[in-house]
């Protein structure tokens, strides 16, 4: 019995020890395969010490010399007889203001309004004494009749004159022969009293007027030279007016600029200017970066450099973000090179290529 286990125990070992050689034998796991080198663009330290930007706006284009058409009373505008673009001539009626009063009917003048219609009918009073007292006067040339008919005719033309003005405030006339350039209004809008209704050009010459935020308004200077954008053509110009204030409804400053050359561009079209601007960083050593360069956390914010062929992972804290730039603070020598293109590919540590 002994000897059977013995043998048991024996055969036990050796199926053992077959096991592990064979084990042994078999092929190694594979290591996994190295990981690919990363392919990055780098950008060195010096160069991100400022920002050049190429910044667009919409424009119009507008006459070099523009007077601006205003209502002269408030109410509902019931006469519209111009349009963009159209050519018009001084005393032209543009528009008609009528105050919509308490009478349905329209007066002699063509108004609703009824302080109008109160004055059309004092006319007609006043017209109506005068010829009265013109006659009696015909009748008896008295000093009595006399003084009569010249205060009646007095009494006329103040009525008339009144009447006038009134009208005049009523009915938008052009002082100037030129070209409409901006449209403000249209028929049936109410208006009050001052607001513009529109822009007339009394010259071929052109300019380009654009609206920036207080922000982008230091930016501009008297020659800063731009590029108007119109039907895929490039014109050069350059900045000729700077308003010193903010238009008080919009809080933005009107610029002005003007073609380089001279360029048959159509008043009243929309179009848009550029500009280069280089920013640079509010305090010294800070660095200017696109976002996309940048790892943002919720404790710690990251960029890395290209190190030995290696990324490495540098902390930093963003000062400031505008648009799609940001101002950091970091402390990097100024040849470090900054990984720009393929930052968020990469691990701190990982094997990169350069892209040149």
């Amino acid at each position: 019995m002994n000897k059977k286990i013995i043998i048991a125990a024996v055969v036990l070992i050796l199926i053992f020890i077959v096991t592990i050689v064979f084990s042994k034998k078999q092929t190694p796991a594979e290591n996994p395969a190295p990981k690919d080198a990363s392919v990055v663009s780098v950008q060195k330290v010096r160069d991100s010490t400022s920002l050049l930007q190429i910044v667009e706006y919409p424009a119009i284009i507008a006459g070099d010399q523009q007077i601006s058409l205003g209502a002269n009373s408030s109410g509902i505008i019931t006469g519209l007889n111009f349009d963009l673009g159209d050519k018009i001539f001084q005393g032209n009626q543009l528009a008609v203001i009528d105050e919509i009063g308490n009478n349905s009917g329209v007066g002699d003048n063509g108004l609703k309004s009824s302080s109008i219609q109160a004055l059309e009918l004092a006319e007609k009073s006043a017209e109506e004494r005068y010829k009265l007292a013109k006659r009696n006067y015909e009748d008896d040339d008295s000093y009595a009749n006399k003084k009569a008919k010249e205060l009646a005719k007095i009494d006329l033309e103040a009525a008339k004159v009144s009447l006038n003005g009134a009208l005049n405030s009523h009915f938008v006339t052009s002082p100037i022969t030129g070209t409409v350039t901006q449209k403000l209004v249209s028929n049936g809008d109410a208006v009050v009293a001052g607001q513009k209704i529109a822009m007339i050009s009394k010259t071929a010459l052109t300019k380009i007027q654009f609206f920036v935020d207080r922000e982008e308004y230091s930016n501009f200077k008297i020659g800063t030279e731009i590029k108007i954008n119109e039907d895929g053509k490039t014109i050069p110009g350059k900045i000729i007016n700077i308003a010193p204030e903010a238009d008080p409804v919009t809080k933005r400053f009107l610029i002005e600029a003007e073609p380089s050359e001279k360029n048959a561009l159509l008043i009243g079209s929309l179009i848009n200017v550029s500009l280069e601007l280089t920013k640079f960083p509010t305090a010294p050593g800070n660095l200017l970066l696109p976002l996309s360069a940048i790892t943002i956390g919720q404790n710690e914010s990251n960029i890395f450099i290209a190190e030995n062929e290696r990324a490495k992972k540098i902390n930093i804290e963003i000062q400031k973000v505008q648009g799609e730039h940001a101002e950091i603070k970091t402390d990097l020598p100024l040849d470090a090179e900054i990984i720009m293109k393929g930052s968020k590919l990469v691990q701190d540590g990982d094997e990169i290529s350069i892209q040149k």
